[in-house]
């Protein structure tokens, strides 16, 4: 196990950092066998004027990275020009990675685990609108309704941040890690709601789900049971696609 100078459990003990707090998304990782050390970013997520669906996800996913890799950069832990360097050429800009279908090669625990970080971001469109997270109990009321009878569409970007040892001393010489790889996916998920009535909006907001949810509900909650249909990985609904992850984990090559 690496330590850090003052002898206390490295952040990187656990081979991968999610940068997120949502309790959704640790336990879709608790069900990939992954416990991760959690750095939570602080990022502006108002849209840009004109940007689309994917490109809003793709991007507030890849900045949410870059602010988890400058957070270990202050700490020391990561090389800040390596961060740069892929900031430069696609990091920012959340490039999505092509869908490569199913990585079937020999693959180590430690390759397909190595130092990573992982962020996300999720978005429930209506149409082009985007479906805020409800600030009060009558705007989940609102949206709800907004989505009753409708197809809507969730957004999830996924943004993964390799990490190798840097310097020739490798990793117990304390050399910070360096950027050697970030992969970029946005997965999209069709949901339609059946027609809600009074009593189906109130059944949904009691127990208290909508809050801090894209969209106002929770499909792991009792708004599964108002769905009628789902087109695409239910995962990405709940929070994070954990095939798409996955196969973003086995993909990489560091060289």
């Amino acid at each position: 196990m690496v330590h850090d100078q003052a002898g206390q459990r490295h952040i990187f003990a656990d081979k991968i950092i999610l940068g997120s707090s949502s309790p959704r998304r640790l336990e879709i990782l608790a069900r990939m066998g992954i416990t991760p050390t959690v750095v939570k970013p602080d990022i502006d997520e108002t849209p840009r004027r004109g940007e689309g669906q994917r490109a809003y996800v793709s991007r507030l996913s890849s900045e949410k990275g870059i602010a988890v890799l400058r957070l270990l950069a202050a700490r020391g832990l990561v090389d800040n020009s390596t961060i740069g360097k892929h900031a430069k050429t696609g990091l920012a800009a959340g490039v999505p990675m092509a869908d490569q279908g199913e990585d079937t090669s020999p693959q180590t625990q430690e390759t397909a685990m190595a130092r990573a970080v992982i962020t996300a971001d999720t978005a429930v469109y209506l149409g082009r609108r985007l479906m805020p997270k409800p600030a009060s109990l009558e705007q989940a009321r609102q949206a709800l309704l907004a989505l009753s009878g409708r197809q809507h569409t969730v957004y999830g970007g996924i943004t993964v941040a390799w990490l190798g040892a840097g310097g020739a001393g490798g990793e117990g010489a304390g050399a910070p890690y360096q950027v050697r790889k970030v992969l970029h996916r946005v997965e999209v998920t069709k949901v339609q709601f059946k027609r809600l009535t009074a009593d189906d909006i109130a059944f949904l907001v009691a127990a208290d789900e909508w809050q801090d949810k894209a969209g106002g509900y929770a499909i792991q909650g009792r708004a599964g049971s108002v769905i009628k249909r789902i087109n695409g990985c239910y995962d990405n609904v709940v929070g994070l696609s954990s095939y798409h992850l996955r196969q973003m984990l086995l993909s990489a090559r560091l060289g």
